[in-house]
This record gives C-alpha cells, sequence and structure tokens, in this order.
C-alpha cells in the first residue's frame, strides 16, 4: 500500500466512525426527548404511592434525561432527600442527584 491510499482508508474510516457517534447521539437525544414526559409521569405517581423501587428506577432515568427541568430537578431533590435515610435503595439515586444539584458528591455526615 502507498501512502495515499492508507491516507485515504484512515479518513475514510474516521469519518464514518464520527457519523456514527453523531447519528447515536441524535437517536440517543430525540429518545430522551420522547420519553421524559412519560418517565416524569412514573416518577410523580411513584412518589404519590410510596413505590420506592419505582422512585429509584424512574429517578434515575429522570435525573440524566438532558431534557431534565430545574423545577423537576427540585422536586426529585427534595422528595429523595426526605426518603433517603429510611430507603437504603435509594442511596445510589441521592448520589446522583446531590450531584447533579450542587455539582458535587455529597460528604459522608
Amino acid at each position: 500500500m502507498n501512502t495515499i491510499t492508507l491516507i485515504v482508508v484512515y479518513y475514510g474510516f474516521s469519518i464514518v466512525f464520527v457519523i456514527s457517534i453523531v447519528i447515536f447521539l441524535w437517536k440517543r437525544k430525540k429518545r430522551h426527548r420522547n420519553n421524559y414526559p412519560k418517565d416524569w409521569k412514573h416518577l410523580k405517581h411513584a412518589i404519590e404511592e410510596e413505590n420506592i423501587n419505582d422512585l429509584a428506577k424512574y429517578g434515575s432515568r429522570v435525573i440524566w434525561n438532558d431534557n431534565l427541568e430545574a423545577q423537576h430537578k427540585k422536586i426529585i431533590y427534595r422528595e429523595i432527600e426526605k426518603r433517603k435515610d429510611n430507603y437504603p435503595e435509594l442511596q445510589k439515586l441521592w448520589k446522583d442527584v446531590y450531584y447533579k444539584m450542587n455539582g458535587l458528591e455529597p460528604s459522608q455526615e
């Protein structure tokens, strides 16, 4: 193989790789946008029903969704903070929510 062929192959694979990353991110953003209202509805229902497993499941989905609204973030923070000491299942979600609100992990108090 000569140098020109190697350069063309390298750039060809690079372009395909970049395009596949862009498509993946575009589909992920579209999926997040479509799922956010449903996940938020399920989360509110889990809060009302005190369903801890669903609270952890949908709370994690909502908190890492790109479309998370500031007011929803505050509601999740408040609700998880109330329950974190009574339910060890919510500790991971509490760390994630705290990180999203404050930009750092909670200290061990």
